[in-house]
């Protein structure tokens, strides 16, 4: 605690009233100030446009052109479990933040 107070130039007793207002000046003062939080809809819409989210939607794009241009052979299927895994980690990641 001793180093503490030494490294804060201050006393058990706490600060002269001098000191304390010249403090008070030079660093205004004490308390918090609230940071302006983000809105919850773009909070939820940025879980879908990260990385991980963006590559598993151009792989989601990729399999649906080629089921178009080949129909048959279960791309689109594929394109929507990619959405569904998109919507998912989406969802578990906005509720964890």
């Amino acid at each position: 605690m001793a180093e503490s107070l030494r490294s804060l130039d201050s006393r058990a007793q706490g600060l002269a009233s001098a000191e304390a207002e010249r403090r008070q000046r030079e660093f205004g003062p004490n308390q918090v100030s609230h940071a302006r939080q983000e809105p919850l809809v773009r909070r939820f819409l940025r879980q879908f446009t990260h990385f991980f989210a963006l590559v598993l939607w151009a792989a989601a794009a990729l399999a649906f052109v080629s089921e178009w241009r080949e129909p048959g052979q279960g791309m689109g299927t594929l394109g929507f479990a990619i959405l569904g895994v998109i919507l998912v980690n989406g969802l578990f990641s906005f509720l964890q933040e």
